[in-house]
């Protein structure tokens, strides 16, 4: 069930109404522990996409979760479903990802 979800949320996060309840519920940390944990490629692919639609909500710290997750989760790394969510989110937040961390990711998207 849980995997049938992922594109059901994908949707809904794009609302920013939803946004809203989510950083009021504090479930930040809840989705972003469900994205790091990618189990699948497929799932990469969908948390990706919900953690783009939350762009608008992160702080610095969850931007900084957001990228170090895909250095250390094979699953998001090598998804090719994940790859243009990611890239769409190194666009949007580039000036607040560290050089160091905006460049090993853009090397990892280029793949």
């Amino acid at each position: 069930i849980k995997e049938e979800l992922h594109p059901i949320i994908a949707e809904f996060t794009k609302l920013s109404y939803i946004r809203e309840f989510i950083k009021m519920e504090k479930l930040i940390k809840l989705i972003l522990a469900e994205y790091e944990s990618s189990s699948s490629f497929i799932i990469a692919g969908w948390n990706a996409k919900i953690i783009l639609n939350l762009v608008p909500i992160l702080n610095d710290e969850e931007i900084d979760r957001v990228v170090d997750a895909v250095f250390s989760n094979d699953q998001i790394t090598y998804s090719w479903s994940a790859r243009t969510p990611l890239k769409k989110f190194l666009s949007l937040c580039r000036d607040r990802i560290s050089n160091e961390k905006a460049k090993k990711l853009e090397e990892i998207l280029k793949e």
